[in-house]
């Protein structure tokens, strides 16, 4: 079982590969990332190329300009940071411990802790020499040496350290309604503010100059100079019902940016990001956000001042200051409980929540369309592409079966009946019929010409995992009663059953020759099971959770994960040995997997819903012809195509899109491997 270092030693391998270091033996090349548009806790780096924000535990990080997902790692997080220096990125995790990593080596290089459960924020000076941390304290460390140098009791998660390192405003006691200023080497108290209606501490920031510090209570937003700490300003947001949650200054200390409360105009509740003079509180420009995002919780601006960033759950909603536009980046993901691909490996479908089905382009992970309302009442968990790719079809948790056009995503046919969420759906033959297999324990054909069910049979007992073999022969089913049954798609007959597992199983997946079962329990161990005698070999187990099974097309490996669990492991389907194992972008582990046609590719979905495709690390390069082996009829797949070009065809051996010497030198070079 991975331990939460693991996940650590993840993010190790990760920095390591995007920064140009050595490659890690067991680092995933991803194809392309697909993240979700998580916004909390913004922060960019300091040479303004990159931009990160935590969601669900996982740092997020983008390459700027163009904000392209550029890798993730699970930390536990809530916070994360940039040092000044670029050199070093801090996270303070739920576990309310803060950890700073060496950005050029991936290493761990300092931790500093707060009370479990309550880190609420940190922050870095301007060198990056220091680091502040609020948990039930505000602690202030050495980040180099280590050394605690200023410690005190605080009552709310707002606090600001200036980027001199030496002043640090937070507030005060409950019962003082004061804001306090503390010099951070003496830890005197040198400053305390009272204002007028008591202190509700909302939002506060030091300019990066050191001159000016900002703070908000209830409506009032108060500019204190910090040579004289003498009130330089203050000012009420009369149109405000509420606070600004967060304020944050220009990179050149002139502009003040606030947000984070609302107000109603012309009958209408509005989100006003405002953009003040930063030397005198006087509204410069405001800008609109959308009300579908609620409100923010705070502000990073970029060191150029070109993007002012929200912070809120979702989405990434920025304000670019040089076009005096909002824009939404990154892209909100559902989560998805299974994925088909197209037999052209061209796109993809998801059955997602919380209704509905997506398609997207294999190739790049962009999204066409999502189906529209009037399918699904409740979550699509099954789907299925048609032979011709003219149809896909989903079940739902609402016992229906929706049949969709692939090209358009318009609804064709709702075929209800089933009387239970329905777990599997596939088409068969030439598409014209659809198996499905519903949890209330029946197999049913339906007709897809008229959504008529043509037959329909009873196990007897509820069903909870099912799954067919890529040639459509076989059919598993996991049930109530803890055994695994096999059926012959072609008379629906039972031909074998497993004796009970330890739990019930709810994952599983055949072998594309159907010899082989490889069964995943809800306790997180995994089992192969050989046919027909049903002896089940064990794989392990990853914990605890809902495993993900994927047999590779060629038969030879069996690639495991589990919700929630940040591990990916490939095993060897004939010994159970593992041949790959990493965490490397398997944040909050996958909820389901698919491979490519040809199977050097792998498409995920995350259980943090975000989706990506990596290259298959147990791919057996040369093999034209998928079956594991490279020998005289590869040569001849790949002379038959020769000049041919496309997407995944499968004598094009190195994936560049068309069939040539390369690939004929591929196979001559790995002739007889995994033979």
């Amino acid at each position: 079982m991975y331990t939460r270092w693991s996940y650590y030693a993840a993010f190790a391998a990760t920095i390591v590969v995007v920064s140009g270091g050595y490659a890690q033996s067991n680092v995933l090349a991803v194809e392309w990332r697909r993240y979700p548009s998580y916004a909390n806790s913004p922060t960019f780096s300091p040479d303004g190329s990159m931009f990160a924000a935590v969601g669900d535990g996982v740092v997020y990080l983008y390459e700027l300009p163009g904000w392209i997902p550029k890798y993730s790692f699970f930390a536990n997080a809530r916070y994360c940071r940039f040092s000044p220096d670029g050199r070093h990125l801090a996270t303070l995790g739920i576990d309310g411990i803060a950890r700073v990593w060496d950005i050029q080596n991936g290493s761990l290089w300092q931790t500093f802790s707060v009370a479990p459960d309550h880190g609420r924020g940190l922050e870095f000076d301007g060198t990056g020499q220091r680091i502040a941390v609020m948990g039930y304290r505000v602690r202030v460390w050495d980040v180099a040496t280590g050394a605690l140098l200023f410690e005190r009791s605080g009552s709310s998660s707002r606090f600001a350290l200036a980027r001199n390192g030496r002043y640090l405003a937070m507030e005060g006691e409950p019962a003082t309604q004061h804001l306090w200023v503390f010099d951070v080497d003496t830890g005197n108290r040198i400053a305390s503010f009272t204002p007028t209606y008591g202190l509700q501490l909302e939002a506060i920031a030091f300019s990066p100059d050191n001159g000016t510090l900002a703070f908000t209570t209830g409506n009032t937003t108060y500019l204190i100079r910090t040579d004289t700490w003498q009130v330089r300003a203050q000012f009420v947001d009369w149109d405000q019902a509420a606070s600004y949650r967060g304020l944050a200054f220009s990179p050149d200390s002139q502009i003040l940016y606030a947000a984070g409360g609302y107000g109603q105009e012309n009958n209408q509740t509005i989100y006003p990001l405002r953009i003040r003079q930063a030397s005198n509180g006087q509204l410069l420009r405001s800008v609109y956000l959308n009300p579908l995002y609620g409100s923010p919780s705070g502000l990073a601006v970029s060191p150029d001042g070109a993007w002012v960033a929200m912070e809120r759950v979702v989405p990434i909603e920025v304000y670019h200051t040089p076009t005096q536009t909002l824009m939404v980046k990154g892209e909100f993901m559902d989560a998805a409980y299974d994925i088909a691909i197209a037999p052209s490996g061209r796109w993809y479908a998801t059955a997602e929540s919380p209704r509905w089905a997506t398609r997207r382009d294999a190739r790049t992970g962009a999204r066409i369309y999502r189906t529209p309302e009037g399918g699904h009442s409740q979550t699509a968990i099954a789907v299925a592409i048609s032979p011709d790719e003219a149809r896909i079809a989903t079940g739902g948790q609402d016992s229906r079966i929706c049949l969709w056009n692939a090209e358009t995503g318009a609804l064709e046919q709702i075929l209800t009946g089933s009387l239970g969420a329905v777990l599997c759906v596939a088409f068969l033959g030439d598409g014209s019929t659809l198996l499905s297999v519903g949890a209330d324990g029946f197999i049913r054909l339906w007709s897809v010409q008229t959504g008529t069910q043509i037959r329909a049979i009873a196990l007897g007992l509820q069903i909870h995992a099912a799954r067919l073999s890529t040639d459509k022969q076989w059919l598993a089913i996991g049930g109530q009663d803890r055994r695994v049954r096999l059926f012959r798609v072609s008379d629906l007959s039972q031909v074998a059953q497993s004796t009970p597992f330890d739990a019930i199983p709810n994952s599983l997946s055949l072998a594309p020759n159907g010899q082989q079962i490889a069964v995943g329990l809800n306790s997180g161990a995994c089992f192969v099971l050989e046919v027909p005698s049903m002896v089940a070999r064990s794989l392990g187990s990853l914990g605890t959770g809902s495993v993900c099974l994927a047999f590779t097309p060629d038969g030879r490996y069996i690639a495991v994960s589990a919700n929630r669990v940040n591990l990916l492991r490939f095993v060897d389907a004939r010994t159970g040995a593992v041949a790959f194992e990493t965490p490397y972008e398997i944040s909050n582990g996958i909820r389901t997997m698919v491979f490519t046609p040809t199977g050097r590719s792998l498409i995920m979905a995350r259980g943090d819903t975000a989706q990506l495709r990596v290259k298959n690390p147990v791919y057996r390069v040369g093999d034209a012809t998928t079956d594991g082996c490279v020998n005289d009829a590869d040569l001849l797949a790949v002379l038959m195509a020769f000049g041919e070009t496309g997407v995944e065809l499968a004598p094009d051996t190195n994936g560049d899109g068309i069939v040539d010497d390369t690939d004929l030198l591929e196979v001559l070079f790995h002739f007889g491997e995994g033979c």
